[in-house]
């Protein structure tokens, strides 16, 4: 992608969609970033806000190292306010991009909200066992 189409596309984004699912900010992150293995959050609620921690697995286990990718502090209104990153102050056209995708994600509504139909017990698989073993005897 040429820097003027990049530079276009995040412009676009920024001012016609001023909400992003957390699903496509993955997406995303995995387009400009150089991401080895996968993208996935960790999510804590902290002074009214949330923080979301962004990160590269490198296996699905989540054992082994993970890479930061970015840290968002959000509001009570789920409003991007600050963005945090690693990426070292040495300018180059790809770290050039990164900023200035991240840049772009400060003031954007975080889409983050689990539907209801979604969440599984972690427990359920257990009770339907037990249920099971139990109706067996």
């Amino acid at each position: 992608m040429t820097d003027n189409s990049f530079i276009q596309k995040v412009q676009d984004s920024y001012f016609k969609s001023l909400t992003i699912d957390l699903e496509d900010l993955k997406k995303m992150l995995k387009e400009v970033m150089p991401v080895e293995g996968y993208v996935d959050f960790e999510m804590f609620k902290k002074d009214g806000g949330m923080t979301f921690v962004l990160k590269d697995y490198y296996n699905e286990d989540k054992w082994d190292a993970a890479d930061l990718l970015c840290k968002l502090t959000i509001n009570s209104n789920d409003i991007i306010q600050v963005v945090e990153h690693d990426i070292p102050p040495f300018i180059n056209d790809k770290n050039q991009k990164i900023i200035l995708f991240l840049s772009s994600l400060v003031g954007k509504k975080l889409n983050y909200k689990v539907k209801e139909d979604d969440i599984v017990d972690p427990l359920e698989p257990v009770v339907e066992y037990l249920y099971d073993e139990i109706q067996g005897l």
